[in-house]
């Protein structure tokens, strides 16, 4: 991945924003050493990290709104590529220091602060959402562990980024890969360890499955599309 002075001195000058944010936020801690003691190290630690991350998080919402990523595919010097390593940069040391949500009672939070939208009653398991801002995850869907869903895809010559969608009671097994603009229908199953090629529709109720998935058949509705 190309890497400019851009890239750098966005990313220095980010990380500074939200350290002194972060800083200023934690100014009032003194109580904390009270109520923890001994601890007190331990728990400054975790609430810095913690409140790094909401920082950042909120830092990239707002960024991602005065600046949208727009589908489509992209030369390295195009601005949406800068837009998009400056947030993978960012995002990434979120996505750090917000690991202590990474538990499957928390996991569903951790990714609608990063910016991902969730919906109700969803399962997600150790997964590598690697755009939490371009990925929608709808209600009653369930994404398994070891699973990768990617909205970007880099080539040698060009930078491609397409929103991906996950449907209403949908299953996305172990180890599947969803590639740019991947759409699994509602109460459709990509089965383990398969690829969803990029800007592929999964229709509603079917298993798809395969390297690259293929429809195998159709399945007994058991939610019903909204």
């Amino acid at each position: 991945m190309k890497i400019d002075y851009r890239d750098v001195v966005f990313s220095t000058l980010a990380l500074l924003l939200n350290l002194g944010i972060t800083l200023a936020l934690l100014a009032p801690a003194a109580p904390l050493e009270r109520l923890t003691g001994r601890l007190y190290p331990l728990a400054l630690a975790l609430v810095f990290l913690l409140a790094y991350g909401l920082v950042a998080a909120t830092y990239l919402r707002l960024l991602t709104r005065l600046y949208p990523f727009r589908e489509g595919s992209y030369s390295f010097g195009d601005p949406q590529f800068t837009l998009w390593k400056h947030c993978a940069m960012v995002g990434g040391l979120a996505r750090a220091a917000l690991s202590p949500l990474n538990l499957a009672m928390s996991r569903v939070l951790l990714y609608r602060l990063l910016g991902a939208e969730v919906g109700t009653h969803v399962v997600i398991g150790k997964t590598n959402i690697t755009d939490p801002r371009l990925t929608c995850l709808d209600d009653l869907c369930t994404v398994g562990d070891g699973s990768i869903l990617a909205a970007h895809a880099i080539t040698l010559d060009r930078f491609m980024i397409r929103p991906l969608r996950v449907g209403r009671g949908a299953t996305v097994g172990g180890g599947a890969v969803l590639l740019p603009g991947s759409d699994i229908g509602a109460g459709s199953v990509v089965a383990a360890l398969s690829r969803v090629n990029p800007g592929t529709a999964v229709p509603l109720g079917a298993l798809w499955d395969g390297i690259p998935a293929v429809r195998i058949r159709d399945l007994r509705p058991s939610v019903r599309p909204e």
